[in-house]
């Protein structure tokens, strides 16, 4: 396994040293183990014979056509995302400087922590901004002492003076999976130039993975990396390099002239930016769009709304689709037009919902299929926290659940391994739709009476859902199966049988069958499934739960799970009635190589935030707003992100700086101090962004309004006294200390 590193640049006479620090990075970069690719983001023809013979085995250019704007840092590095064909990517400017051995340090803490399979990790390379004598002493050790990087971190951490201006613990060096940061959509189109960018990346990144708990103003910026006060975000983002530092890993920032560069430097309008996005990022999350993989050759073609909430939640399966085009399923008037476009532009691939979701859908899949074009369905499964990217169909009218897909032996270890995941999923409280609290199978007996009978559940579904309009089968709609279900209760023993019913959690207006009990709207549905000794339905995702119990399903409609074996369909309620009153048998070995397959094979999975809505016809609808993807399968492709991490105690060494737990719960009851801000800073017009498409083309960036920042200047007793006696002793000194720090914070970000 390779780490991409990306080194975004565009090359003028205000780069120093421009070839002498990418030939460092070259050299020093071990080519077995780190890929680079040096992002041209514009380069002037006549500075171009500086990136000449740069080119190697494991070195890159990507020039990108930007000359006549405004050198933008983060789209340059996003475009290195991109086209990186490695699992782990890097940030790495210019002016950063590391020996050997520290990369190889880096790599070794990228493979400790597994981060090609934890996706959602990441950490910050701490950065320690040299002064020039600094500069030129740690290149002197770096080139005559073997222990350099030993002797460097010994200067930084006794702070001595005149080496190092000012750290960045949680620096723009980003150490993150490309599949996550792709999902995400890198950085903000709404930053240009340089300043604050990359705070909001990880303002998003820490958002899937919380090392510590906020600081209390957390949305200040004040204006200081160091990590005494934890206060403010630079603060928070620096517990994502504090324990990089304690390993020995750093990179140091080399010292040079102040950058003459027109539009470049965009601190104070970026900055004013920055509170703004991530207000609305922590209220919303709103996240740039997710960013196509370059690297692939395969072209996609998503038809949803890039502004629906599904688009969003899918943001994390879409870079893995390759070159995306996305557009509406409602650009498209007829079939014709979308195969027609399919083929004009050559697309490999087309992501669509539930077919059956509307008519003008189902038409376009229908043609689809007909034409022999590769597609993906989205939508959710039968498990918790299931979801399918299904390339065979839609639920019933999928190969992807045909025994030829899955009934084969399995082998002692993948069925200890199912085994083990239908234990998990009988006891645990997770299901699809709420469900009260668990109770216990006993406890539904005596409550429902029914003392040494048989219980026969029955799970009503939706009358207007997908899988009850168009593969209803025998019992033609949920209405018609509720005559199925009153023949069934008029005939069936009262003295040896008790029918419990279930509504959907959504659905109140279902009419009522007679001589049944009804369970309660949230009665979890595992205790129903344990309590009972059959299961009678038309085509629930109740019934393949219920195999995880063993329980003989009888299916009135056309289920995707009803197999020999493991379910029993039927044609009529009259057979429905004789297999109730037979003695079923289910064969656990074929539940469990169906189960494997689906789990395995089929299903993706992803923790889901739903939000209640109603639909066009009045009823309830569940909304999905994000999915967490642990396990993203796209047919044959898998992508693996692992769970989301779990923060760090208030014990551990890392909040040591800041005073340990004491330190941080009181910093975190303090309140925030008067801010003093600068207006609204407007926006220079030689801006623009572009995004890439498919075809490369490039789109305006859009304008937006700006917000003001805020700047804190903190002392304490000492700092104080120590100020006013220089003031008064020697005050020559003090106007002199008070210009250089005035420069020295106007040169941090």
């Amino acid at each position: 396994m390779k780490i991409t590193i990306i080194v975004p640049l565009r090359v003028t006479e205000g780069v120093y040293q421009a070839r002498l620090r990418l030939e460092q990075i070259s050299n020093n970069v071990p080519a077995d183990k780190f890929n680079i690719i040096i992002v041209d983001y514009g380069t002037p023809k006549k500075f171009l014979s500086t990136l000449e013979g740069l080119e190697k085995e494991n070195v890159s250019i990507l020039r990108y056509e930007a000359t006549k704007e405004i050198f933008n840092i983060g789209h340059a590095r996003d475009l290195g995302v991109q086209y990186s064909k490695d699992d782990v990517v890097m940030f790495n400017d210019i002016d950063f400087f590391a020996s050997t051995k520290m990369y190889n340090n880096i790599y070794e803490e990228v493979i400790s922590r597994d981060m090609h399979n934890s996706g959602y990790d990441f950490f910050c390379v701490p950065v320690f901004f040299l002064s020039e004598s600094g500069t030129k002493t740690s290149l002197e050790l770096n080139t005559s002492n073997p222990f350099a990087d030993r002797v460097i971190q010994r200067k930084i951490i006794e702070a001595e003076n005149s080496f190092v201006e000012f750290p960045a613990y949680g620096s723009s060096a980003i150490v993150v999976n490309k599949n996550h940061y792709l999902g995400i959509g890198g950085h903000s189109r709404e930053f240009f130039g340089h300043g604050a960018e990359d705070y909001d990346v990880l303002h998003r990144l820490s958002s899937y993975y919380s090392k510590g708990p906020r600081t209390a103003d957390y949305y200040i910026d004040t204006k200081s990396n160091d990590i005494k006060n934890y206060r403010g975000f630079r603060a928070f983002f620096a517990l994502y390099g504090i324990d990089i530092f304690s390993k020995g890993i750093f990179f140091l920032h080399q010292w040079h002239p102040k950058r003459i560069i027109p539009g470049y430097h965009q601190s104070k309008r970026n900055f004013a930016l920055l509170e703004n996005l991530m207000v609305k990022f922590d209220r919303t999350r709103e996240q740039p769009l997710p960013l196509s993989n370059l690297s692939s050759t395969e072209s996609s073609l998503v038809l949803l709304d890039t502004k629906s909430q599904t688009f969003k939640a899918i943001r994390h399966a879409l870079p893995s689709l390759g070159q995306m085009t996305v557009l509406s399923e409602s650009d498209f008037t007829n079939p014709d037009e979308l195969i027609n476009f399919i083929e004009t532009y050559k697309i490999d691939k087309v992501l669509l919902l539930n077919p059956y979701g509307n008519e003008h859908r189902l038409s376009l899949y229908r043609e689809l299929r007909n034409q022999n074009k590769s597609y993906l369905v989205f939508d959710r499964g039968a498990l918790p926290d299931s979801w399918f990217f299904d390339p065979n169909g839609f639920n019933y009218d999928s190969k992807s659940y045909h025994p030829d897909a899955w009934d084969k032996p399995l082998t002692q270890e993948q069925d200890d391994e199912i085994e083990e995941y239908l234990f998990n999923l009988r006891n645990s409280e997770e299901t699809l739709e709420h469900n009260a609290a668990r109770k216990s199978a006993r406890y539904l007996r005596e409550f429902y009476q029914v003392g040494n009978r048989k219980i026969l559940f029955v799970p009503f579904q939706r009358p207007t859902d997908t899988v009850t309009t168009y593969f209803a089968g025998p019992a033609e709609s949920v209405y018609e199966f509720q005559n199925w279900v009153q023949f069934i209760a008029n005939n069936l023993s009262k003295s040896e049988w008790v029918i419990i019913c279930k509504n959907h959690p959504l659905e109140k207006e279902l009419p009522k069958v007679d001589g049944v009990i009804y369970a309660d709207n949230d009665a979890h549905i595992h205790d129903l499934i344990s309590a009972c000794d059959k299961v009678f339905l038309m085509n629930s995702g109740v019934g393949l739960i219920a195999q995880a119990f063993g329980k003989p399903v009888v299916c009135s409609a056309n289920a995707f799970y009803a197999h020999d074996g493991i379910a029993f369909p039927v044609e009529s309620k009259e057979e429905a009635l004789k297999k109730i009153k037979s003695k079923l048998k289910v064969s656990q070995e074929k539940i469990n190589r169906f189960y494997w397959h689906i789990i395995k094979n089929v299903y993706s999975f992803g923790q889901s935030k739903y939000r209640k809505t109603k639909a066009a016809d009045g009823t309830d609808r569940n909304i999905v707003q994000e999915i967490i993807f642990e396990d993203i399968r796209l047919g044959e492709r898998k992508i693996h992100l692992g769970s989301v991490l779990k923060g760090v105690t208030l014990d551990a060494p890392l909040f040591a700086s800041f005073g340990g737990r004491d330190g941080i719960k009181n910093a975190l009851k303090k309140p925030a101090p008067a801010v003093k801000t600068t207006p609204p800073v407007s926006k220079p017009s030689l801006a623009t962004n572009k995004q890439i498409t498919p075809q490369n083309k490039a789109t305006p960036k859009n304008s937006t309004e700006n917000m003001p920042t805020a700047e804190i200047i903190t002392l304490n007793k000492s700092q104080f006294r120590r100020k006013l006696n220089k003031l008064v002793n020697t005050p020559s000194l003090f106007i002199k200390d008070a210009f250089i720090n005035k420069k020295h914070r106007s040169t941090q970000k």
